[in-house]
């Protein structure tokens, strides 16, 4: 899980402080969760990088992965409420008992379970540069961490890699996210549509590299990050993609 940045309105320097307190313009994000085997993205928040939106991401993230269960690794970047709520989303309830003594009893609080893993990435920086990495392990134990890098078919180490190649990608899709340009977004919903097409053409109509499949024949099977995820069959076609018809939930 990370974030990747753009702008609506106006670049967030040139904000007044009016501006600023209304939120609807300046520096946004696109809060995204990214299942790194399939290189698909499961779930994402356009917006201001605020805890509602990251609990909205974890939420969704949760009811569209393993029927609500943690996966067997979660990393993200060091953004601080990550951790408070996937423990919100996956943690189990823990009623303390009643001591029997005066005074109101104590709250129901959240408690993490044996299967939840979770670690997160911190890049300290020199001059833009990155000249350290520390991992924090918020969920979980050293053992399980190192089984489930060991198990991994994707990496043996925790980073966040996998969805900064996403962000380059999507950067590359979408030139209203493109830095240090005049192309970013004067209007919210142009941004949120765009950052949804954008997202829906990679899913589906993107012939990912690295999920190609070699046959016996020498040939290679070719196909997207939702055709590794068994959603479809084929690779979109844009046509395809625009004329699908949604059925309302």
């Amino acid at each position: 899980m990370t974030k990747n940045g753009a702008s609506w309105g106006k670049k967030e320097r040139r904000l007044t402080e009016n501006e600023k307190a209304q939120g609807d313009k300046g520096d946004q994000w696109d809060h995204v969760a990214f299942a790194s085997k399939e290189k698909l993205v499961v779930s994402m928040v356009p917006g201001k990088r605020t805890e509602e939106n990251t609990k909205e991401l974890i939420e969704d993230f949760s009811s569209r992965v393993n029927d609500g269960q943690p996966p067997c690794l979660m990393t993200a970047d060091d953004y601080g409420p990550y951790s408070k709520y996937i423990l919100e989303t996956y943690g189990e309830e823990l009623r303390p008992e009643p001591t029997g003594r005066p005074g109101r009893p104590k709250k129901p609080y959240k408690v993490a379970p044996p299967d939840l893993l979770f670690a997160s990435v911190h890049k300290k920086r020199q001059k833009s540069r990155v000249v350290e990495v520390d991992i924090h392990l918020g969920f979980g134990t050293e053992k399980a961490l190192e089984e489930a890098l060991k198990n991994s078919v994707v990496s043996n180490s925790v980073n966040v890699a996998f969805i900064e190649r996403y962000n380059g990608t999507d950067r590359h899709f979408n030139a209203r996210k493109a830095r240090e340009t005049y192309e970013f977004s004067k209007n919210v919903d142009d941004h949120v549509h765009q950052s949804w097409l954008s997202v829906s053409y990679y899913n589906f109509c993107w012939d990912h590299r690295s999920l190609r499949i070699k046959n016996e024949s020498g040939t290679y099977r070719h196909r997207s990050p939702a055709m590794a995820a068994n959603i479809t069959d084929h690779i979109w076609s844009m046509e395809e993609l625009v004329t699908y018809q949604l059925r309302a939930s």
